[in-house]
């Protein structure tokens, strides 16, 4: 598996999970403030799996890094939803995930 391309998937995802928020001078939009919160555990631990696989690349810590990124894609999949991802922004979020998805499962760990 590509360290290169984990990496670049992990801030694309941290990216779109700060930037949809609202202005804060309107109403607050809870789904974007939970993203942040309640994906916070599984985007920590992909975080440690990719630095810990990029200081042993090991087989076993690839496959962790594996299933800690569907782990942190499977907690962004219900907030697909979210009133703050409209048109094209969810289009986008829907590409991004299954991209994401496709290279997982497609990636080996060898």
């Amino acid at each position: 598996m590509r360290t290169k391309t984990i990496f670049l998937s992990l801030f694309f995802f941290s990216l779109i999970m700060f930037s949809c928020k609202k202005d804060k001078t309107t109403e607050p939009d809870l789904c974007a403030q939970s993203w942040a919160t309640t994906t916070q555990d599984e985007l920590t631990n992909y975080s440690n799996a990719i630095m810990t696989y990029a200081q042993d690349p090991t087989v076993a810590n690839c496959e962790a890094v594996r299933q800690a990124a569907q782990a942190y894609l499977d907690a962004l999949e219900p907030y697909k939803d979210c009133a703050v991802l409209t048109g094209q922004q969810k289009t986008d979020w829907e590409t991004a995930i299954q991209e994401a998805k496709d290279e997982i499962a497609n990636s080996t760990c060898e």
